[in-house]
């Protein structure tokens, strides 16, 4: 999404959804927004081939092993990886509000993305 006009957007919660504020000043309602969605649905497990669930299942995996290598050692591992992978915080006490989860994500959105492209 960031790299298709919504530069803005914040990480995931701990549960893999992205909550937008007013704050932020992204507005859903946008045609940016509206591309960038556009551009972006083919990252969603739900639209991929199995293939394309494995590499989104492969490049979750390695996020969070980046996740614990940035310093959060209790990041889980995903589950559900026939549907390309979910992560659940719950219960791990990790704030994916504090600075050190916004630091650790950015370091490692990367293993989601390289690792979500179609090939």
């Amino acid at each position: 999404m960031r790299a298709n006009g919504v530069p803005n957007l914040p990480a995931p919660n701990g549960s893999g959804v992205t909550e937008l504020n007013s704050s932020d000043g992204i507005n859903p309602n946008s045609p940016q927004f509206s591309t960038a969605e556009q551009q972006c649905s083919k990252y969603e497990a739900n639209n991929a081939s199995p293939a394309q669930q494995t590499q989104l299942a492969a490049g979750v995996l390695n996020f969070s092993r980046c996740m614990r290598a940035h310093g959060l050692t209790n990041f889980p591992d995903p589950q559900n990886s026939s549907s390309g992978g979910s992560l659940n915080l719950s219960g791990t006490h990790i704030n994916p509000n504090s600075p050190a989860f916004e630091h650790a994500a950015t370091a490692c959105e990367q293993d989601l993305a390289k690792n979500g492209r179609t090939q």
